[in-house]
């Protein structure tokens, strides 16, 4: 009788853990979707979207052009700017274009991390 009443509080505690997780994550995704809809999108957002494994060569473009039209809003650091241009490179829909222009971009921006923009690129281009 003890371990079928251990089982079913297991049973009830991992259907409570469940049931919190699972509005956690709606809420999480339904505050993703209301700064989609506003267009107030800010870098994590971004690379969230650019990493999904649902984000298609039209939702790169879309992203990585409203980086940079909203570059001095989103006020990327250093950091930031270097993790794009390796999401852009890792992601699925990618070609060498799409790196070279973001790796452009990011070049004209901040012409501090020149040197490291290149690495990120030779890198990916299996140059080293």
């Amino acid at each position: 009788m003890e371990t079928q009443a251990v089982f079913v509080a297991y049973c009830v505690i991992g259907a409570i853990l469940l049931v919190i997780s699972a509005r956690l994550y709606y809420k999480k995704t339904q505050e993703d979707n209301e700064m989609l809809e506003s267009g107030e999108l800010n870098c994590s957002l971004i690379f969230k979207k650019l990493k999904s494994s649902q984000c298609t060569r039209e939702d790169l473009y879309y992203y990585i052009d409203y980086f940079f039209k909203n570059y001095h809003t989103l006020k990327p650091s250093i950091k930031q700017s270097k993790d794009l241009l390796k999401i852009v490179c890792l992601h699925k829909h990618t070609n060498a274009q799409i790196i070279l222009k973001t790796q452009k971009l990011l070049i004209e921006l901040n012409p501090n991390i020149r040197y490291q923009l290149n690495k990120i690129v030779e890198i990916r281009a299996g140059i080293c």
